[in-house]
């Protein structure tokens, strides 16, 4: 599973002045390891995490919770969701 992050994209200086641009989002992509890192932050912001084991079971937790999502199929995630999110997706 790569993330992504749209971000705007200047324009760059090969372009000429009455071109119209065109480009609005550049993916960024995020590795496992990065995403796993973010939510271990968050996870410690939220909840406190004193001893060093919790701080590395919260990122394994993390990772691990990625891996599974990365190797299931769209209609598994979505089989997930509340009814009601569902309904809105469609």
């Amino acid at each position: 599973m790569v993330a992504e992050i749209g971000r705007h994209n200047p324009p760059t200086h090969h372009q000429t002045r009455g071109e119209r641009y065109d480009q609005y989002d550049t993916p960024i992509e995020r590795s496992k390891l990065d995403i796993a890192l973010e939510l271990t932050q968050l996870h410690l912001n939220r909840y406190e995490t004193n001893h060093p084991d919790q701080l590395s079971e919260v990122y394994a937790k993390y990772y691990a919770l990625l891996e599974v999502l990365d190797l299931s199929s769209y209609d598994q995630l979505i089989d997930l969701l509340p009814d009601e999110l569902k309904q809105t997706l469609e």
